[in-house]
Protein backbone atom coordinates (compact mmCIF):
# COMPACT_ATOMS: atom_id res chain seq x y z
CA UNK A 1 0.00 0.00 0.00
CA UNK A 2 1.50 3.31 -1.06
CA UNK A 3 1.96 5.96 1.60
CA UNK A 4 -0.11 9.06 1.00
CA UNK A 5 2.20 12.04 0.56
CA UNK A 6 1.62 14.75 3.10
CA UNK A 7 2.96 18.20 2.31
CA UNK A 8 4.61 19.61 5.46
CA UNK A 9 5.05 23.03 3.93
CA UNK A 10 2.65 25.89 4.43
CA UNK A 11 2.98 28.92 2.23
CA UNK A 12 4.14 31.79 4.38
CA UNK A 13 1.40 33.98 2.98
CA UNK A 14 -1.35 31.49 3.77
CA UNK A 15 -1.87 32.23 7.50
CA UNK A 16 -3.79 35.38 8.22
CA UNK A 17 -1.36 38.11 9.22
CA UNK A 18 -1.61 39.53 12.70
CA UNK A 19 -2.16 43.26 13.18
CA UNK A 20 1.23 45.01 13.25
CA UNK A 21 2.96 41.63 12.83
CA UNK A 22 5.95 43.09 10.99
CA UNK A 23 6.40 45.79 13.60
CA UNK A 24 6.38 43.18 16.36
CA UNK A 25 9.01 41.20 14.47
CA UNK A 26 11.20 44.26 13.95
CA UNK A 27 10.91 45.08 17.67
CA UNK A 28 11.96 41.52 18.58
CA UNK A 29 14.99 41.65 16.28
CA UNK A 30 16.04 45.07 17.62
CA UNK A 31 15.72 43.75 21.16
CA UNK A 32 17.90 40.78 20.23
CA UNK A 33 20.60 43.03 18.78
CA UNK A 34 20.49 45.35 21.80
CA UNK A 35 20.94 42.45 24.24
CA UNK A 36 23.89 41.09 22.28
CA UNK A 37 25.72 44.43 22.02
CA UNK A 38 26.43 44.35 25.76
CA UNK A 39 30.21 44.49 26.43
CA UNK A 40 30.92 44.13 22.72
CA UNK A 41 34.33 45.84 23.01
CA UNK A 42 35.42 43.86 26.06
CA UNK A 43 38.55 41.65 25.65
CA UNK A 44 38.03 37.96 25.02
CA UNK A 45 38.39 37.06 28.67
CA UNK A 46 34.75 36.36 29.52
CA UNK A 47 32.85 33.07 29.76
CA UNK A 48 34.39 30.29 27.69
CA UNK A 49 37.36 32.47 26.77
CA UNK A 50 39.26 29.29 25.84
CA UNK A 51 37.05 28.62 22.81
CA UNK A 52 36.70 32.28 21.92
CA UNK A 53 40.45 32.98 21.89
CA UNK A 54 41.13 29.82 19.92
CA UNK A 55 38.67 30.97 17.24
CA UNK A 56 40.12 34.48 17.32
CA UNK A 57 43.68 33.16 16.94
CA UNK A 58 42.79 31.37 13.72
CA UNK A 59 40.95 34.46 12.40
CA UNK A 60 43.93 36.71 13.19
CA UNK A 61 46.38 34.35 11.48
CA UNK A 62 44.16 34.14 8.40
CA UNK A 63 44.22 37.93 8.33
CA UNK A 64 47.99 38.24 8.87
CA UNK A 65 49.27 35.27 6.87
CA UNK A 66 46.75 34.97 4.03
CA UNK A 67 43.39 33.25 3.72
CA UNK A 68 44.65 29.68 3.52
CA UNK A 69 41.50 27.92 4.74
CA UNK A 70 43.09 24.51 4.26
CA UNK A 71 45.75 25.26 6.91
CA UNK A 72 44.24 27.16 9.87
CA UNK A 73 46.87 28.05 12.48
CA UNK A 74 46.96 28.95 16.14
CA UNK A 75 49.68 30.69 18.16
CA UNK A 76 50.59 27.80 20.47
CA UNK A 77 53.10 25.20 19.34
CA UNK A 78 52.03 21.89 20.81
CA UNK A 79 53.15 18.52 19.54
CA UNK A 80 50.45 16.77 21.60
CA UNK A 81 47.48 18.21 19.73
CA UNK A 82 48.79 20.34 16.89
CA UNK A 83 51.97 20.81 14.88
CA UNK A 84 55.10 22.75 15.82
CA UNK A 85 54.04 25.29 13.20
CA UNK A 86 50.69 25.91 14.91
CA UNK A 87 48.63 24.01 12.33
CA UNK A 88 45.34 22.98 13.95
CA UNK A 89 42.47 21.63 11.83
CA UNK A 90 39.11 21.76 13.60
CA UNK A 91 35.85 22.84 11.94
CA UNK A 92 36.06 24.47 8.54
CA UNK A 93 37.20 28.06 9.30
CA UNK A 94 34.47 29.86 7.37
CA UNK A 95 33.50 32.03 10.33
CA UNK A 96 37.16 32.85 10.97
CA UNK A 97 37.66 33.76 7.31
CA UNK A 98 34.67 36.12 7.32
CA UNK A 99 36.11 37.88 10.35
CA UNK A 100 39.57 38.00 8.73
CA UNK A 101 38.11 39.67 5.64
CA UNK A 102 36.46 42.31 7.81
CA UNK A 103 39.75 42.81 9.67
CA UNK A 104 41.17 44.01 6.35
CA UNK A 105 38.56 46.79 6.37
CA UNK A 106 38.23 47.69 10.06
CA UNK A 107 41.52 46.47 11.50
CA UNK A 108 42.20 43.67 13.96
CA UNK A 109 39.60 44.33 16.67
CA UNK A 110 37.69 41.63 18.53
CA UNK A 111 34.40 43.54 18.33
CA UNK A 112 34.41 42.81 14.58
CA UNK A 113 34.08 39.08 15.29
CA UNK A 114 31.35 39.75 17.82
CA UNK A 115 29.44 41.85 15.31
CA UNK A 116 29.62 38.95 12.86
CA UNK A 117 28.14 36.68 15.53
CA UNK A 118 25.39 39.20 16.29
CA UNK A 119 24.53 39.46 12.60
CA UNK A 120 24.16 35.68 12.21
CA UNK A 121 22.26 35.34 15.49
CA UNK A 122 19.80 38.02 14.37
CA UNK A 123 19.41 36.38 10.96
CA UNK A 124 18.83 33.05 12.73
CA UNK A 125 15.95 34.61 14.70
CA UNK A 126 14.43 35.94 11.46
CA UNK A 127 14.75 32.57 9.71
CA UNK A 128 13.26 30.80 12.72
CA UNK A 129 10.29 33.17 12.61
CA UNK A 130 9.74 32.42 8.92
CA UNK A 131 10.06 28.66 9.47
CA UNK A 132 7.69 28.64 12.45
CA UNK A 133 5.21 30.81 10.55
CA UNK A 134 5.03 28.28 7.74
CA UNK A 135 4.47 25.39 10.12
CA UNK A 136 2.38 26.81 12.97
CA UNK A 137 1.25 30.30 12.00
CA UNK A 138 2.13 33.91 12.93
CA UNK A 139 1.48 33.92 16.71
CA UNK A 140 3.69 30.89 17.31
CA UNK A 141 6.37 32.33 15.03
CA UNK A 142 6.52 35.67 16.86
CA UNK A 143 6.74 34.09 20.30
CA UNK A 144 9.31 31.57 19.06
CA UNK A 145 11.50 34.41 17.76
CA UNK A 146 11.03 36.25 21.07
CA UNK A 147 12.19 33.31 23.15
CA UNK A 148 15.07 32.62 20.79
CA UNK A 149 16.46 36.13 21.33
CA UNK A 150 15.84 35.94 25.11
CA UNK A 151 17.41 32.52 25.76
CA UNK A 152 20.47 33.01 28.02
CA UNK A 153 22.87 30.94 25.92
CA UNK A 154 21.46 32.49 22.75
CA UNK A 155 22.10 35.98 24.17
CA UNK A 156 25.67 35.27 25.23
CA UNK A 157 26.86 33.01 22.42
CA UNK A 158 25.00 35.15 19.92
CA UNK A 159 27.73 37.75 20.54
CA UNK A 160 30.65 35.47 21.44
CA UNK A 161 33.69 35.14 19.17
CA UNK A 162 32.66 31.64 18.12
CA UNK A 163 31.07 30.01 15.03
CA UNK A 164 27.98 28.83 16.93
CA UNK A 165 25.73 31.66 15.68
CA UNK A 166 26.70 30.87 12.09
CA UNK A 167 26.01 27.19 12.76
CA UNK A 168 22.49 27.91 14.08
CA UNK A 169 21.72 30.37 11.31
CA UNK A 170 22.80 27.90 8.61
CA UNK A 171 20.94 25.00 10.21
CA UNK A 172 17.66 26.89 10.50
CA UNK A 173 18.13 28.28 6.99
CA UNK A 174 18.68 24.77 5.63
CA UNK A 175 15.40 23.57 7.14
CA UNK A 176 13.50 26.63 5.96
CA UNK A 177 14.65 26.56 2.35
CA UNK A 178 14.39 22.79 2.16
CA UNK A 179 10.75 23.31 3.14
CA UNK A 180 10.41 25.88 0.39
CA UNK A 181 12.08 23.73 -2.22
CA UNK A 182 9.75 20.81 -1.48
CA UNK A 183 6.91 23.24 -2.04
CA UNK A 184 7.98 25.05 -5.20
CA UNK A 185 10.82 22.85 -6.60
CA UNK A 186 12.55 25.94 -7.97
CA UNK A 187 16.24 25.79 -8.82
CA UNK A 188 17.00 28.98 -6.88
CA UNK A 189 15.43 27.61 -3.72
CA UNK A 190 17.35 24.35 -4.18
CA UNK A 191 20.66 26.21 -4.40
CA UNK A 192 19.94 28.35 -1.31
CA UNK A 193 18.91 25.27 0.69
CA UNK A 194 22.05 23.42 -0.39
CA UNK A 195 24.31 26.36 0.52
CA UNK A 196 22.76 26.62 3.99
CA UNK A 197 23.04 22.85 4.52
CA UNK A 198 26.67 22.69 3.39
CA UNK A 199 27.53 25.64 5.63
CA UNK A 200 25.79 24.13 8.66
CA UNK A 201 27.62 20.82 8.39
CA UNK A 202 31.14 22.04 7.60
CA UNK A 203 31.05 24.82 10.21
CA UNK A 204 29.92 22.55 13.05
CA UNK A 205 29.35 18.90 12.23
CA UNK A 206 26.87 18.28 15.12
CA UNK A 207 24.27 20.06 12.97
CA UNK A 208 24.14 16.83 10.96
CA UNK A 209 21.17 15.93 13.18
CA UNK A 210 18.88 18.16 11.08
CA UNK A 211 19.17 15.56 8.32
CA UNK A 212 16.53 13.62 10.26
CA UNK A 213 13.74 16.24 10.03
CA UNK A 214 14.79 17.00 6.44
CA UNK A 215 14.42 13.31 5.61
CA UNK A 216 11.01 13.27 7.24
CA UNK A 217 9.92 16.29 5.20
CA UNK A 218 10.98 14.62 1.97
CA UNK A 219 9.17 11.38 2.89
CA UNK A 220 6.02 13.24 3.93
CA UNK A 221 6.02 15.06 0.60
CA UNK A 222 6.82 12.20 -1.77
CA UNK A 223 6.29 8.96 0.13
CA UNK A 224 8.16 5.98 -1.36
CA UNK A 225 8.73 7.99 -4.51
CA UNK A 226 11.45 9.80 -2.56
CA UNK A 227 13.91 7.07 -3.65
CA UNK A 228 13.28 7.95 -7.29
CA UNK A 229 13.86 11.69 -6.92
CA UNK A 230 17.20 12.49 -8.56
CA UNK A 231 17.11 16.03 -7.19
CA UNK A 232 17.02 14.67 -3.62
CA UNK A 233 19.99 12.41 -4.34
CA UNK A 234 21.86 15.40 -5.73
CA UNK A 235 20.99 17.45 -2.64
CA UNK A 236 22.22 14.68 -0.35
CA UNK A 237 25.50 14.44 -2.27
CA UNK A 238 26.02 18.20 -2.32
CA UNK A 239 25.80 18.74 1.42
CA UNK A 240 27.49 15.53 2.58
CA UNK A 241 30.47 15.51 0.21
CA UNK A 242 32.12 18.76 1.45
CA UNK A 243 31.68 17.64 5.05
CA UNK A 244 33.22 14.25 4.28
CA UNK A 245 36.20 15.88 2.56
CA UNK A 246 36.81 18.25 5.47
CA UNK A 247 36.39 15.49 8.06
CA UNK A 248 38.99 13.42 6.23
CA UNK A 249 41.35 16.41 6.10
CA UNK A 250 40.81 17.01 9.81
CA UNK A 251 41.36 13.34 10.68
CA UNK A 252 44.67 13.26 8.74
CA UNK A 253 45.93 16.60 10.11
CA UNK A 254 47.03 17.77 13.57
CA UNK A 255 43.89 18.39 15.61
CA UNK A 256 42.35 18.10 19.04
CA UNK A 257 41.08 14.68 20.09
CA UNK A 258 37.30 14.99 20.01
CA UNK A 259 36.44 11.39 20.86
CA UNK A 260 36.00 12.25 24.55
CA UNK A 261 32.94 14.33 23.63
CA UNK A 262 30.92 11.23 22.72
CA UNK A 263 28.74 9.21 25.08
CA UNK A 264 29.50 5.72 26.24
CA UNK A 265 27.23 3.08 27.70
CA UNK A 266 28.13 4.02 31.26
CA UNK A 267 27.20 7.66 30.72
CA UNK A 268 23.89 6.80 29.05
CA UNK A 269 22.96 4.35 31.80
CA UNK A 270 23.80 6.81 34.56
CA UNK A 271 21.85 9.80 35.83
CA UNK A 272 24.34 12.65 35.46
CA UNK A 273 23.68 13.47 31.81
CA UNK A 274 19.91 13.63 32.25
CA UNK A 275 20.09 15.55 35.53
CA UNK A 276 22.49 18.14 34.11
CA UNK A 277 20.47 18.58 30.91
CA UNK A 278 17.27 19.03 32.90
CA UNK A 279 18.93 21.67 35.08
CA UNK A 280 20.44 23.43 32.06
CA UNK A 281 17.04 23.59 30.35
CA UNK A 282 15.75 25.49 33.39
CA UNK A 283 18.74 27.83 33.48
CA UNK A 284 21.14 28.44 30.60
CA UNK A 285 18.97 27.18 27.75
CA UNK A 286 15.39 28.32 28.41
CA UNK A 287 15.21 29.77 31.97
CA UNK A 288 12.81 28.20 34.48
CA UNK A 289 9.85 30.07 32.95
CA UNK A 290 10.82 28.92 29.46
CA UNK A 291 11.28 25.32 30.58
CA UNK A 292 7.77 25.30 32.03
CA UNK A 293 6.32 26.76 28.83
CA UNK A 294 8.27 24.26 26.75
CA UNK A 295 6.74 21.36 28.70
CA UNK A 296 3.31 22.95 28.31
CA UNK A 297 3.89 23.18 24.57
CA UNK A 298 4.73 19.48 24.49
CA UNK A 299 1.58 18.60 26.46
CA UNK A 300 -0.61 20.63 24.13
CA UNK A 301 0.34 18.33 21.29
CA UNK A 302 0.45 19.03 17.56
CA UNK A 303 -2.82 20.11 16.02
CA UNK A 304 -1.85 19.97 12.36
CA UNK A 305 -0.29 17.28 10.22
CA UNK A 306 2.39 19.72 9.08
CA UNK A 307 3.55 20.13 12.68
CA UNK A 308 4.67 16.52 13.00
CA UNK A 309 8.06 17.62 11.69
CA UNK A 310 8.50 19.51 14.97
CA UNK A 311 8.42 16.28 16.95
CA UNK A 312 10.90 14.74 14.52
CA UNK A 313 13.19 17.78 14.83
CA UNK A 314 12.97 17.66 18.63
CA UNK A 315 13.71 13.93 18.60
CA UNK A 316 16.75 14.50 16.39
CA UNK A 317 18.03 17.21 18.75
CA UNK A 318 17.62 14.85 21.72
CA UNK A 319 19.51 12.12 19.85
CA UNK A 320 22.32 14.60 19.25
CA UNK A 321 22.52 15.35 23.00
CA UNK A 322 22.58 11.63 23.82
CA UNK A 323 25.27 10.94 21.22
CA UNK A 324 27.52 13.81 22.31
CA UNK A 325 26.76 13.42 26.00
CA UNK A 326 30.12 14.30 27.52
CA UNK A 327 30.45 17.34 25.27
CA UNK A 328 27.03 18.55 26.42
CA UNK A 329 27.97 18.04 30.06
CA UNK A 330 31.26 19.96 29.81
CA UNK A 331 30.22 22.74 27.38
CA UNK A 332 26.98 24.61 27.90
CA UNK A 333 27.04 26.01 24.36
CA UNK A 334 26.59 22.48 23.03
CA UNK A 335 22.92 22.89 23.94
CA UNK A 336 22.43 25.73 21.45
CA UNK A 337 20.83 23.41 18.84
CA UNK A 338 18.01 22.82 21.35
CA UNK A 339 17.03 26.50 21.45
CA UNK A 340 15.27 26.91 18.05
CA UNK A 341 13.03 23.88 18.31
CA UNK A 342 12.29 24.49 22.01
CA UNK A 343 11.39 28.11 21.18
CA UNK A 344 8.74 26.92 18.73
CA UNK A 345 7.10 24.74 21.39
CA UNK A 346 7.20 27.70 23.78
CA UNK A 347 5.57 29.79 21.07
CA UNK A 348 2.81 27.19 20.80
CA UNK A 349 2.22 27.31 24.55
CA UNK A 350 1.95 31.11 24.75
CA UNK A 351 -0.16 31.42 21.61
CA UNK A 352 -2.76 29.13 23.20
CA UNK A 353 -3.46 31.59 26.04
CA UNK A 354 -6.06 33.59 24.04
CA UNK A 355 -7.96 30.35 23.46
CA UNK A 356 -8.43 29.75 27.19
CA UNK A 357 -11.67 30.88 28.86
CA UNK A 358 -9.99 34.07 30.07
CA UNK A 359 -10.86 37.66 29.36
CA UNK A 360 -8.43 39.76 27.34
CA UNK A 361 -7.49 41.87 30.36
CA UNK A 362 -6.27 38.62 31.97
CA UNK A 363 -4.36 36.80 29.22
CA UNK A 364 -2.71 39.88 27.73
CA UNK A 365 -1.00 40.88 31.02
CA UNK A 366 -0.19 37.20 31.58
CA UNK A 367 1.63 37.05 28.23
CA UNK A 368 3.54 40.21 29.04
CA UNK A 369 4.40 38.93 32.52
CA UNK A 370 5.80 35.64 31.13
CA UNK A 371 8.03 37.48 28.64
CA UNK A 372 9.23 40.04 31.19
CA UNK A 373 9.96 37.30 33.73
CA UNK A 374 11.94 35.38 31.12
CA UNK A 375 13.95 38.46 30.20
CA UNK A 376 14.73 39.27 33.83
CA UNK A 377 15.77 35.69 34.59
CA UNK A 378 17.89 35.52 31.44
CA UNK A 379 19.71 38.73 32.43
CA UNK A 380 20.40 37.31 35.91
CA UNK A 381 21.84 34.11 34.41
CA UNK A 382 23.99 35.81 31.76
CA UNK A 383 25.37 38.65 33.91
CA UNK A 384 28.15 36.61 35.60
CA UNK A 385 29.33 35.31 32.22
CA UNK A 386 30.70 38.72 31.30
CA UNK A 387 33.30 38.47 34.08
CA UNK A 388 36.90 37.43 33.39
CA UNK A 389 37.77 33.73 33.22
CA UNK A 390 41.31 34.58 34.37
CA UNK A 391 41.03 37.70 36.52
CA UNK A 392 43.47 40.49 35.66
CA UNK A 393 44.97 38.69 32.65
CA UNK A 394 44.43 41.50 30.16
CA UNK A 395 45.83 44.10 32.57
CA UNK A 396 48.99 42.03 32.95
CA UNK A 397 49.04 41.47 29.18
CA UNK A 398 49.75 45.18 28.62
CA UNK A 399 52.92 44.80 30.70
CA UNK A 400 53.98 41.75 28.72
CA UNK A 401 53.47 43.57 25.40
CA UNK A 402 55.68 46.45 26.58
CA UNK A 403 58.34 44.14 27.98
CA UNK A 404 58.80 41.40 25.40
CA UNK A 405 59.61 42.30 21.78
CA UNK A 406 57.16 41.25 19.09
CA UNK A 407 58.27 38.36 16.92
CA UNK A 408 60.31 35.77 18.87
CA UNK A 409 58.25 33.00 20.49
CA UNK A 410 57.92 32.84 24.26
CA UNK A 411 57.18 30.24 26.92
CA UNK A 412 54.16 30.67 29.17
CA UNK A 413 52.92 28.82 32.23
CA UNK A 414 50.09 29.20 34.71
CA UNK A 415 48.84 27.89 38.03
CA UNK A 416 45.32 27.43 36.62
CA UNK A 417 44.15 23.84 36.97
CA UNK A 418 42.77 23.84 33.42
CA UNK A 419 46.03 25.12 31.92
CA UNK A 420 47.30 22.75 29.20
CA UNK A 421 49.79 22.81 26.28
CA UNK A 422 46.91 23.67 23.93
CA UNK A 423 45.52 26.54 26.07
CA UNK A 424 45.15 29.62 23.82
CA UNK A 425 44.16 32.19 26.45
CA UNK A 426 47.51 33.53 27.69
CA UNK A 427 49.29 33.67 24.35
CA UNK A 428 46.32 35.36 22.72
CA UNK A 429 46.15 37.99 25.48
CA UNK A 430 49.91 38.60 25.15
CA UNK A 431 49.69 38.71 21.32
CA UNK A 432 52.67 36.38 21.12
CA UNK A 433 53.36 32.92 19.71
CA UNK A 434 55.02 30.23 21.75
CA UNK A 435 54.72 27.21 24.00
CA UNK A 436 52.42 26.49 26.92
CA UNK A 437 54.41 24.58 29.54
CA UNK A 438 52.70 22.94 32.48
CA UNK A 439 54.27 23.95 35.84
CA UNK A 440 55.18 20.32 36.52
CA UNK A 441 57.23 20.25 33.30
CA UNK A 442 58.66 23.76 33.51
CA UNK A 443 61.95 23.04 35.27
CA UNK A 444 62.74 20.14 32.95
CA UNK A 445 61.90 22.19 29.86
CA UNK A 446 64.24 24.98 30.95
CA UNK A 447 67.17 22.79 31.96
CA UNK A 448 67.28 20.50 28.95
CA UNK A 449 68.97 22.36 26.07
CA UNK A 450 66.91 20.73 23.33
CA UNK A 451 63.69 21.93 25.04
CA UNK A 452 64.76 25.58 25.37
CA UNK A 453 63.32 27.44 22.38
CA UNK A 454 62.44 30.86 23.80
CA UNK A 455 64.18 33.86 25.35
CA UNK A 456 61.40 34.83 27.77
CA UNK A 457 59.17 32.96 30.21
CA UNK A 458 55.86 34.46 31.34
CA UNK A 459 53.89 33.03 34.24
CA UNK A 460 50.38 34.20 35.09
CA UNK A 461 49.25 33.70 37.70
CA UNK A 462 52.10 32.53 39.91
CA UNK A 463 49.71 32.28 42.88
CA UNK A 464 49.39 28.68 43.95
CA UNK A 465 52.56 27.41 42.26
CA UNK A 466 55.12 25.36 44.19
CA UNK A 467 57.24 27.89 46.18
CA UNK A 468 60.32 25.79 45.44
CA UNK A 469 59.75 26.25 41.70
CA UNK A 470 59.41 30.02 42.06
CA UNK A 471 62.54 30.15 44.23
CA UNK A 472 64.45 28.13 41.64
CA UNK A 473 63.40 30.49 38.85
CA UNK A 474 64.31 33.57 40.90
CA UNK A 475 67.82 32.27 41.56
CA UNK A 476 68.45 31.22 37.96
CA UNK A 477 66.80 33.88 35.79
CA UNK A 478 66.45 37.66 36.15
CA UNK A 479 62.96 39.13 36.38
CA UNK A 480 62.14 41.53 33.58
CA UNK A 481 58.74 42.50 34.95
CA UNK A 482 56.45 41.65 37.82
CA UNK A 483 52.94 42.94 38.31
CA UNK A 484 50.20 42.36 40.81
CA UNK A 485 46.76 42.99 39.35
CA UNK A 486 44.20 40.57 40.72
CA UNK A 487 47.00 38.02 40.95
CA UNK A 488 50.77 38.04 40.48
CA UNK A 489 52.41 37.75 37.08
CA UNK A 490 56.13 37.46 36.31
CA UNK A 491 58.28 37.79 33.21
CA UNK A 492 61.70 36.09 33.26
CA UNK A 493 64.63 36.63 30.92
CA UNK A 494 65.96 33.19 30.09
CA UNK A 495 69.07 34.55 28.37
CA UNK A 496 70.37 34.06 24.82
CA UNK A 497 69.64 30.61 23.46
CA UNK A 498 73.26 30.05 22.43
CA UNK A 499 74.43 30.41 26.07
CA UNK A 500 71.82 28.17 27.61
CA UNK A 501 74.14 25.19 28.04
CA UNK A 502 76.56 27.28 30.10
CA UNK A 503 74.00 27.90 32.85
Amino acid sequence: MTAQPVDPVIDETSPVSLPYERWFLVAILILGVALRLHHITKPLGDHHSWRQTQTAMIAANLYLDGLNLWSPRVDFYCTEMCSETGLLVLEFPLYNALVALLYKIFGLHEFVGRLVSIAFSTLAALLLYRLARRISGPPVALFAAMYFVLSPISVFYGRAFMPESLMLCAGIGALLYFYDWLQDERGTTFIIAAIFAITAFVVKFPMIHIVIPMTYMAWAKHGRAVFRKKALALFLTLFLLPSAVWLYHSATSPNLDMSWLLSDVRLLRGKDLYRIMWERLGQDVLTSVGRGLFLLGLLLGLRKTEERVLDVWLGAAILYVLAVGMGNIVHDYYQLPLVPIAAIYIGKAISCLPQLPLRRFVWLPLMALLIIATGAESRRIVKPWYGEDIAGLYQFAETVKRTIPQGPPIMVSSSYVSFAPWDPRLLYAFRRKGWNIRPTSLRQSLEQPHNRKARHLVIYPTDGLDPALIAHLLTRYPIVAVQKTHMTGMVFDLGPLETQTQR
